[in-house]
């Protein structure tokens, strides 16, 4: 099986029994004047695409290798990891469903609200 994804900022990754292409590297914006590294919403936003999210494929294909990591085994109804770029990009395919992480569910979000209103 094949499968083209493109990641942020239009890199493309394809999947040809194991060969992968794109490359893609983070500097921080500046640092502070104490040496601290400083980042931008978008350097941000760059680093949390690479987080593994939980994705329920629609579809079947063998591992998928990439320059961060193997993913896979896709089976339809079987969860797997991936970055959430590539969950965000099957999901617009409409090959996956995303899995709401365990912070974002309305149990776990109602206990923080109650922990910070108590402070």
């Amino acid at each position: 099986a094949c499968c083209e994804l493109r990641g942020w900022g239009g890199f493309k990754f394809q999947d040809h029994g194991g060969q992968s292409s794109g490359m893609a590297s983070l500097t921080p914006s500046g640092t502070t004047a104490g040496g601290e590294m400083k980042f931008t919403a978008r350097d941000l936003e760059f680093l949390a695409e690479d987080e593994l999210v939980e994705i329920v494929p629609h579809f079947r294909s063998e591992e998928v290798n990439l320059l961060s990591g193997t993913y896979g085994d896709f089976q339809p109804r079987m969860p797997v990891k991936v970055p959430l770029w590539m969950a965000v990009e099957l999901k617009n395919q409409m090959m996956c469903t995303i899995q709401l992480p365990h912070w974002l569910q309305m149990e776990q979000l109602s206990a923080q609200y109650s922990e910070d209103d108590n402070h």
